[in-house]
């Protein structure tokens, strides 16, 4: 469930000077990069391909642990034990339109501050792709809302933009290693629909197993 309310934040639109398909290739494996070091775990946790009328749709869930420094004049809210958080990211990918959404918002630490993230990727050119990133920051503390959201607003800028810089960084060792394979959206689909139909034969040879024995 998305909120309507809290703070809402909206950092400049990014236009990388890479195609759709290069960039959602390097969405997929910009973890961990200079600018990440406050990721600490990615996890696939749901992966499958949905029919729509446009045709065929990737959507993926994603489990991240992160951790965030705080003000100090919020430390004494966060017990140090309690200052890493789950993140769960979904993403669906439209290799027909060439579109690739994303939302991100934490399961931890949600009275405190709650930040949800829309990504949105659109190829511009041929070789251009633009990134609009926006956020909505919720606090529900008496008191201290309003200024936990706007703390949250502003780091949010922040990490908005080393996660720009870290796409980037993966972008550009991607494609200056010509040795490396990278999977375009459709390649990806594919590999999917593969892996789902081997895991059902194997479940009907293992039936078939069972039966005769």
């Amino acid at each position: 469930m998305w909120s309507s309310d809290g703070k809402q934040v909206k950092v400049s639109d990014k236009v990388v000077s890479f195609s759709w398909q290069q960039v959602v290739t390097a969405f997929w494996r910009r973890y961990p990069n200079p600018y990440s070091k406050h990721v600490l775990t990615e996890d696939v946790v749901d992966r499958k391909v949905i029919l729509s009328k446009d045709g065929p749709l990737l959507r993926s869930v994603r489990l991240l642990t992160k951790t965030n420094s705080i003000p100090k004049w919020g430390e004494k809210l966060v017990p140090s034990a309690q200052r890493t958080v789950s993140i769960i990211e979904e993403s669906l990918v439209d290799p027909v339109r060439k579109i690739l959404k994303t939302k991100t918002r934490n399961i931890g630490l949600t009275k405190v501050m709650y930040v949800e993230e829309t990504v949105v990727y659109t190829m511009q050119e041929k070789h251009r792709c633009l990134i609009d990133r926006r956020a909505t920051v919720k606090s529900d503390l008496l008191g201290l809302a309003t200024a936990l959201q706007t703390f949250g607003a502003e780091r949010f800028k922040h990490n908005a933009s080393k996660a720009n810089k870290g796409l980037e960084y993966v972008l550009n060792k991607l494609y200056t290693n010509e040795s490396l394979h990278v999977l375009t959206p459709k390649e990806l689909l594919k590999q999917t629909a593969a892996e789902k139909a081997q895991k059902a034969k194997e479940k009907v040879q293992r039936a078939v197993a069972s039966n005769t024995s």
